[in-house]
């Protein structure tokens, strides 16, 4: 069996998941995920998400409460892991030995112990990502209701930016406003009718474009904040609108904008000093 708790954002949690449906099918073993709503993703899983693949979504239990809170403790981390039968646990500071040493994005398989029964994973990184597993993760319907009514809306030639703010200190100091302003100027020059869709968490980014590039910046109706149901919705329809665009100008650092391209199957160019 393998316990995953993904935590974080909406594109962290996204990107672990896919992880787990790839490695679980790898290690031939049962998912079971603990989803948590807290302040920066306040939203039940499937509120979001429907699934052809029968997902086990739960609530954290205390077994699991229990299992991460003893993660840096020692010796007690060994005796609680024993104590509920895990024989293998990652967590985020467990990455550099297990994920990133050898092979990418991907867990190195010959690090884990033979015949583990149960896993416990509680991480934010993706270990195993697959895209093809993002066919088993579809907005439910009232989202994609949402979704296709934006899209709907789309001119030809629709370039995405998606302009990280708020939380994002590494995404603010790479991927300042200026540069994403002096690309899409760039673009007008040769291509004066290209429109854009833009994915922000910060209104003032939002109003300052709109005003920089009148009809040419697209958007949609959001409230922005992730502490609400309706602030992570919006959210997600920025995110599937970011797919159906041609290619995105992403933020450097953002899982969002990484992931984004990664469901439209098209090109990121991460702008960054």
């Amino acid at each position: 069996m393998i316990f995953l708790q993904p935590h974080s954002g909406l594109a962290n949690r996204l990107r672990v998941i896919v992880s787990a449906l790839s490695f679980s099918e790898k290690v031939n073993q049962d998912l079971v995920i603990y989803w948590e709503k807290d302040s920066g993703l306040n939203c039940d899983f499937f509120e979001l998400y429907s699934s052809n693949k029968n997902l086990d979504v739960r609530k954290p239990d205390f077994k699991v409460r229990i299992l991460d809170r003893m993660k840096n403790k020692g010796i007690f981390k060994l005796l609680f892991n024993k104590l509920y039968n895990i024989d293998f646990s990652l967590f985020d500071n467990d990455f550099r030995k297990f994920v990133w040493n050898r092979d990418g994005d991907h867990i190195d398989m010959s690090l884990i112990p033979k015949n583990v029964r149960n896993y416990y994973i509680k991480v934010c990184n993706e270990f195993s990502f697959d895209a093809a597993y993002l066919q088993y993760l579809q907005p439910v319907k009232n989202i994609q209701i949402l979704i296709n009514e934006a899209i709907e809306k789309f001119p030809p030639n629709v370039i995405g930016v998606h302009i990280r703010r708020t939380d994002n200190d590494i995404a603010i100091e790479e991927s300042p406003v200026y540069l994403f302003v002096e690309r899409i100027k760039k673009d007008l020059e040769t291509h004066p009718d290209m429109h854009y869709f833009l994915a922000t968490d910060d209104p003032s980014v939002e109003e300052e474009l709109i005003k920089l590039f009148p009809l040419r910046i697209l958007t949609s109706k959001k409230y922005f904040t992730r502490d609400s149901k309706e602030g992570i919705i919006g959210a997600m329809v920025d995110m599937y609108c970011l797919a159906a665009t041609t290619k995105i100008y992403g933020s450097y650092w953002s899982s969002f904008s990484s992931l984004a391209a990664r469901i439209g199957n098209i090109q990121l160019i991460v702008i960054k000093k």
